[in-house]
């Protein structure tokens, strides 16, 4: 679903074939975690091995938005990015 919805948005603001796709920015510390997960080619449990936390663990925390705020924070501060 998500790899659906970023194909849409490249391809919603392609003005021509040469002009280049402005950069994504996430609206939520899901999408934030995702991009910056995909951009470092990591797995979620890729990175909960990084975390030294369960891999279910790290995947509750990026996908339901009131749970697991400390953990969400060890995520935010081993992607480096700040929402």
């Amino acid at each position: 679903m998500f790899a659906v919805l970023l194909l849409a948005y490249y391809h919603s603001d392609m003005a021509t074939a040469n002009s280049t796709p402005p950069p994504l920015q996430a609206a939520s510390f899901k999408e934030a975690a995702k991009l910056a997960m995909m951009r470092r080619n990591l797995t979620v449990a890729a990175l909960a091995n990084r975390l030294g936390r369960q891999r279910n663990t790290v995947s509750i925390a990026i996908n339901h938005e009131t749970m697991c705020p400390g953990v969400k924070e060890e995520i935010k501060k081993e992607l480096g990015f700040h929402i």
